[in-house]
């Protein structure tokens, strides 16, 4: 959530809550993550599943902007690999 605190964030949650309880646990892990770097920029993880049982790729894609982002622009990061993910 971007302002957990703000009254208008509490009342729109509020509005969906009954909705998202009822809504299945995810299964799998496979799927695109989102999450806000500021400045309208999106950090990215890409999950896909792989033939082999329990591998994933990931890819992350991110964005930060530091104190002088505002006039050089993000830091730019992306990475890639295989992980094997496992129930504990």
């Amino acid at each position: 959530m971007l302002r957990p605190n703000d009254s208008k964030s509490i009342y729109n949650l509020k509005l969906i809550k009954d909705k998202q309880s009822a809504l299945p646990p995810p299964v799998f892990a496979a799927g695109e993550y989102w999450r806000y770097a500021g400045r309208a920029s999106w950090n990215v993880l890409s999950v896909k599943a792989l033939p082999t049982p329990s591998r994933y790729q990931v890819n992350f894609q991110g964005h930060w902007f530091g104190l002088m982002g505002i006039y050089f622009g993000p830091n730019i990061g992306e990475f890639s690999a295989t992980v094997t993910l496992e129930k504990r």
